[in-house]
């Protein structure tokens, strides 16, 4: 019996031995399968979903969408400009619509002073565009409002001209002023209708003003874009005012193609959910590709649309229907309308661009027993309505780069400063250019790279670089006399250029959300030259140092296992041919 037991102890003895190895072998196989799957070439570890292109080939249309409508000419104090300019800001707006009258900036042929207040005429408007500039926003620029020097008697100042020289003069004079820094002009609003029209109304008249003004703009400045007045949406055809469709038709008619870049368009709502099919006989906010119909048979679907005035009316159930010919919703439904309106064009119009909400915050002067008092995001008290709550949500997520290629346009680049637009000679697309120092770019971006397209040449500038508030991540950078690491835009002659920003960034985790903070730097000799930005792009390279690091230790941890089992095997033979 004891032979037996001897016999039963030495059959299981090897499998008591080997256990503990085996054990750990397969610890060993489930770390390096882990390793595999999250950070192996094919791993999914923190890759950060690639954002989704827009698919347009039209120009002007990759841009933030968001804009809003504002009275900043009427405001008095200059602390509630700051303030509404800030709150657009804020909410992630990027442009802002805004008229300058020609009858309060030239109220004298040729002369720029008000009397009244005995001051330049420009001073006020200097101020909007400053706070724009400082706040990240974008203007565009209604000009319109006749003086009385330029019309004749018994007319308001909605009248057009007698002489359409002497609006054009005026358009060059005020793209000359603000070069580079007001881009974007409206020329007059709503000629359809008579109380914008100033007079009988005609088709003919307008286009031959637009394309007068068109070519004394762009004598002055190559880049500056001209918007063509929008038309209201109605379905008159009577003195006060002509269906729009019928009018747009007529403006065609007319050689309107040869006066602008882009149409300008109404989309109010009415009481219509913003996805309602569009009908001749309807006003709802699809009616603007009805307009878009006939721009394509008029062979000018290469030119894209952006509007003018968009908004749903959240009137109070007591107020009279005679007071809202907008029609009314909730304020539950003006603020869900707002965002899921742009989010249905965005996908639906590649021909679209930037969206003015009518308004931002008028300042006192409309009292709520009035139907347009209902438009607002924000109460004249400041208070903020929904619709205001709901576009901060909606612009937040377009702000945060996925990895793809941003256009210089994109909500994803937040501008301050006088970052001037145009167009580069060997490509479409927009591209920004600064001229001084201190202006800067903001990028929020979730990825491991981030590369410029721009353009580099003799008078190259240089361009600071801070990586989530320091400069560590771009040692690698060369560096200036105050301690910023900065891009170089010089080279000895024009040319595009692909510049990297940072790289190799979390090379030992998740990728996470980085703020990437461009500057505009004087050079060497203290003047600031020139940066050109045309896109930017987001990229993850997976880093393979995790994987490496983890495949090296399993190696390691396998062969400290399989050694001593090799042995235990070796001695276990050893023993049985002893045996």
């Amino acid at each position: 019996m004891q032979v037996q037991g001897e016999a039963h102890d030495s059959s299981a003895r090897p499998r008591r031995l080997f256990r503990p190895y085996v054990v750990s072998l397969c610890l060993v196989a489930a770390l390096q399968l882990f390793n595999l799957t999250y950070f192996g070439p094919l791993g999914r570890q923190s890759a950060p979903q690639r954002a989704a292109a827009r698919a347009s080939t039209f120009p002007h249309t990759d841009v933030n969408p968001y804009g809003a409508n504002t009275f900043l000419s009427k405001e008095v104090e200059d602390w509630k400009r700051e303030k509404t300019v800030q709150m657009m800001s804020d909410a992630g707006l990027g442009w802002m619509k805004q008229q300058f009258p020609w009858s309060e900036i030239e109220p004298k042929p040729g002369r720029f002073w008000d009397d009244k207040y005995n001051q330049n005429s420009w001073d006020k408007y200097d101020r909007i565009v400053d706070l724009a500039e400082k706040n990240g926003i974008r203007v565009i620029a209604r000009l319109d409002n006749t003086p009385d020097w330029a019309r004749g008697p018994n007319t308001t100042q909605q009248t057009p001209p007698e002489n359409f020289d002497r609006f054009a003069e005026f358009v060059a004079v005020f793209v000359e002023h603000y070069k580079g820094r007001v881009q974007y002009l409206q020329i007059w609003n709503e000629p359809n209708l008579k109380a914008e029209w100033g007079g009988k109304l005609d088709a003919r008249a307008y286009a031959t003003m637009l394309r007068v003004v068109y070519v004394r703009a762009k004598a002055v400045d190559p880049n500056i874009v001209i918007l063509s007045a929008p038309l209201a949406q109605t379905l008159e055809r009577g003195d006060r005012g002509l269906n729009d469709l019928d009018f747009l038709q007529q403006l065609y008619d007319a050689d309107f193609d040869a006066g602008f870049d882009i149409l300008m368009a109404n989309g109010y709502g009415f009481d219509q959910a913003p996805a309602a099919a569009p009908d001749p006989k309807v006003l709802n906010l699809r009616r603007v590709e009805l307009l878009r119909q006939i721009m394509e048979r008029n062979g000018d679907g290469a030119k894209p649309v952006w509007l003018n005035e968009y908004a749903w009316n959240a009137a109070p159930s007591d107020l009279s229907p005679d007071d809202v010919p907008w029609q009314r919703v909730t304020e539950e439904q003006q603020a869900a309308y707002t965002v899921e309106g742009i989010r249905y064009m965005r996908e639906h119009w590649p021909w679209l661009g930037v969206v003015n909400i009518w308004y931002f915050r008028q300042v006192g002067d409309i009292p709520q027993s009035r139907g347009d008092f209902y438009f607002r995001m924000v109460d004249p008290e400041w208070t903020v309505r929904r619709v205001y709550t709901e576009i901060v949500r909606a612009t937040e997520a377009q702000r945060l780069a996925l990895p793809g290629r941003y256009t210089s346009l994109s909500p994803t680049l937040t501008t301050k400063g006088r970052w001037a637009t145009t167009r580069q000679q060997w490509a479409n697309d927009l591209a920004i250019r600064s001229t001084r120092a201190g202006d800067t770019v903001e990028i929020r971006f979730q990825g491991n790279q981030l590369l410029i397209e721009g353009e580099r040449g003799p008078q190259g500038g240089r361009l600071g670089v801070l990586v989530d508030g320091t400069g560590d991540a771009v040692h690698a950078l060369p560096q200036d006399d105050k301690g910023w690491r900065y891009l170089d835009f010089r080279a000895d002659a024009a040319s595009p250029a692909t510049m990297t920003v940072v790289a190799g960034l979390d090379p030992l985790g998740a990728t996470r959300e980085h703020r990437v903070l461009l500057k505009t730097l004087p050079g060497a000799d203290g003047n600031a030259g020139t940066v050109t930005i045309r896109s930017v792009e987001v990229a993850y390279a997976r880093s393979s140092a995790i994987f490496l690091l983890v495949s090296a230790f399993a190696t390691l941890a396998a062969l400290a296992v399989l050694i001593p089992i090799f042995r235990s095997v070796m001695r276990l033979r050893l023993l049985r041919r002893a045996l």
